[in-house]
């Protein structure tokens, strides 16, 4: 009896507690200047691999337009898409309006940024996360290439992904 009654204590005392890291993880992020919000992303344990990234394409978008030209806001930008999960089977796991709202960001982060290392990055992650926005996707792809194509023949690295990217999904 005493058994029965252990593990349910322990596993709720374990899920408080992972709970409340995660918890401390965001505020510290939502709280930290540029330079701390990247050490966050770049030390996320996998529990954390689709909240803060979230967040930290929030914010590169709500700021975009102050400091689009900014190296750690686009070092911060690239870590979060980075971080975001790419095994398949942990993103089926991910709720569908966020993985809806995580492919919305990525081609919103795509637009406003213009580094070939993110524009890769966000391609590779746009494959994965398209799933429930495949029909906006699928434009947003076809509409970068048609324009690529015929006016930066320099984003030779964006243009292959945005190709694999099409292939994916």
């Amino acid at each position: 009896m005493k058994k029965l009654l252990l593990f349910p204590l322990l596993t709720l005392i374990f899920s408080s507690l992972l709970f409340s890291q995660s918890a401390v993880t965001e505020k510290k992020f939502i709280k930290g200047s540029l330079s701390e919000k990247i050490k966050i992303i770049d030390n996320l344990e996998e529990k954390e691999s689709v909240l803060i990234p979230q967040k930290a394409l929030f914010f590169a978008i709500e700021n975009a337009a102050s400091l689009s030209s900014d190296d750690e806001l686009r070092t911060l930008v690239t870590a979060a898409v980075k971080a975001l999960p790419d095994d398949p089977e942990k993103i089926k796991k991910i709720k569908t309006s966020t993985q809806k709202s995580i492919s919305e960001n990525l081609m919103t982060v795509f637009k406003l940024f213009k580094n070939t290392e993110l524009r890769s990055a966000v391609m590779e992650k746009l494959a994965l996360y398209s799933r429930d926005s495949l029909p906006l996707v699928v434009s947003f792809l076809n509409d970068y290439l048609e324009t690529a194509f015929k006016t930066d023949a320099s984003a030779e690295n964006v243009l292959e992904e945005a190709i694999v990217a099409l292939g994916k999904i």
